[in-house]
């Protein structure tokens, strides 16, 4: 009797013309890609009549379907950012990254370049094959770079991170739970080398290290000199801002350069040969400096033409935060017309040194405040010798 009804339910199950799957998949199939169309008789019977010429157009459609979505998606040339919040999760960046931005993620698989990043937080994932340059109060590393230099508040090298060289950096606390192939130079007020974590080459610090008992291959040697005092640890904290300050002052200095150079391609009046002629300049900014105000004060209060005054108002304020800027560009191009390899593009990275150098030329007491004043004066003077310029010309051309 059970085996008349196994014999009944395998019958029923083979004529059936039901099929049970564990999930519906919607495929649309074309219709010319079936060779054979299905007979009367057989559709009578239940049988639908499988092709094996049939089958293989929607097997080759399925794969490119696949391999659209599997494409990956791929970063030719350098990579700059400038945003509150940057997270780069490309597959993959042929080329280095710069990088400003209050928090910062990097996720892609493989970067194929250096990664230059100033900011608040920083998270990097990624496969780096060059260099990380970072500044930044937080930063936590939780995939490969080649080599690591750091000015931050608190390193954190995570479990499975690996660097193939060295970190040198200079942070209040350090902590590393990955693989680091040669050394570990800081100068911090903690350092700490977890029981999984190792250290292939030395360790250099001035800190008391705490360190798992074979975490560290090479020696272990303590920098003299650098007691981690309260005191010492406010004046760490104030030159870390002072230093992010600065590197802040450098990028603004740079989207500033480059969009005066968009703006001005012909560059800025300069015809200056001799130190009298700069003289000259010097001068007539110090009139244009204090004339301006004066003369568009006047406007607005004798009634003449108040929004006229405030126009110029606003367009003084504008020139004289300019100024330093204009000054670093000339300089740029007086460098490199004397080295005879003057290019737009060299001179605005090389307009940026020279902001970088008049800024701290500006922290000497005096003789700095006076250098400074007089490239801020120079700057407005060829503001405005470029502006009358375009304006003859618009004339001239209007004649």
């Amino acid at each position: 009797m059970k085996k008349i009804l196994i014999s009944l339910i395998c019958l029923v199950l083979l004529m059936s013309t039901f099929v049970f799957a564990e999930e519906a998949t919607n495929v649309v199939v074309d219709p010319n890609m079936l060779t054979d169309q299905p007979s009367g008789t057989d559709l009578e019977n239940g049988v639908m009549p499988i092709s094996e010429e049939g089958t293989e157009p929607i097997e080759e459609l399925t794969q490119e379907l696949n391999d659209e979505q599997e494409t990956p998606t791929i970063i030719e040339g350098d990579v700059f950012k400038y945003e509150d919040h940057t997270i780069i999760s490309e597959d993959s960046v042929d080329g280095d990254i710069y990088i400003f931005s209050n928090e910062v993620e990097v996720l892609s698989n493989n970067i194929y370049g250096n990664v230059f990043i100033i900011a608040d937080k920083v998270t990097i994932k990624s496969n780096v094959t060059g260099y990380g340059f970072i500044i930044a109060n937080n930063i936590e590393v939780e995939g490969d770079l080649r080599g690591l230099y750091v000015l931050s508040k608190n390193l954190h090298i995570a479990d499975g991170a690996y660097i193939q060289e060295s970190i040198k950096t200079i942070s209040n606390d350090v902590d590393i739970g990955g693989m680091v192939n040669r050394n570990l130079v800081a100068l911090a007020n903690n350092v700490k080398v977890q029981e999984n974590a190792m250290i292939y080459g030395d360790l250099v610090s001035n800190a008391n290290v705490e360190a798992g008992e074979n975490s560290i291959i090479g020696k272990t040697t303590k920098l003299e000199g650098f007691e981690n005092t309260e005191t010492e640890n406010n004046n760490n904290e104030s030159i870390f801002s002072s230093i992010i300050n600065f590197c802040l002052k450098l990028l603004t200095a740079l989207i500033v350069i480059f969009v005066l150079t968009i703006c001005n391609k012909e560059g800025f009046k300069n015809e200056n040969t001799k130190v009298i002629d700069y003289c000259k300049d010097i001068g007539k900014g110090l009139l244009y400096v204090i004339l301006i105000p004066i003369v568009s004060i006047l406007l607005m209060i004798t009634g003449i033409g108040f929004s006229i005054g405030i126009i110029a108002i606003a367009l003084y304020f504008i020139i004289l935060y300019l100024s330093i800027f204009v000054t670093s560009l000339v300089i740029a191009k007086l460098i490199l017309e004397y080295k005879n390899k003057d290019s737009i593009r060299i001179r605005k990275f090389l307009a940026v040194g020279v902001y970088g150098v008049l800024q701290l030329v500006g922290f000497i007491p005096i003789i700095g405040s006076i250098i400074y004043i007089v490239a801020l004066l120079l700057g407005f003077s060829f503001i405005m010798k470029s502006i009358i310029s375009k304006r003859k010309k618009q004339n001239n051309n209007e004649a």
